[in-house]
């Protein structure tokens, strides 16, 4: 985390460096945090969501380029003791065949089935 910072300051000032920093704000949203908000974590555990799904709840709002982070939250949950079937889907979504690091929309996709298992809904159609 500390080195996607350092990476992004640096970035930062050789893309602003010619700026008066006295008259100009910079404002940086990643997009979502890695956590779930208190509200949706209490309306997680009110609605009898298994832990390990819970854990995969913060891949929904993540971008297919941070498979590290997708990759992360699939190990948590798996430490967490999925059912088998589980198990099984979100064990070859991170194996060498489906999981690329930079392009991670496969294996998001299988998170995102697995979620629509456990909440029995129905994945979006692709146009």
């Amino acid at each position: 985390m500390e080195a996607d910072a350092l990476l992004l300051a640096e970035a930062t000032k050789k893309i602003l460096g010619s700026l008066n920093t006295e008259n100009n704000i910079l404002t940086i949203d990643d997009g979502g945090s890695d956590e779930t908000s208190a509200s949706e974590k209490t309306m997680l555990n009110d609605g009898n969501i298994p832990e390990w799904a819970q854990l995969l709840e913060p891949v929904r709002k993540l971008p297919t380029n941070v498979g590290a982070r997708i990759k992360r939250c699939i190990y948590d949950a798996l430490n967490k003791g999925p059912p088998e079937w589980a198990k099984n889907i979100l064990e070859h979504s991170i194996s060498k065949e489906v999981y690329k690091g930079n392009a991670s929309g496969p294996t998001k996709k299988a998170v995102l089935s697995v979620l629509a298992d456990v909440y029995g809904e129905s994945l979006p159609e692709e146009t």
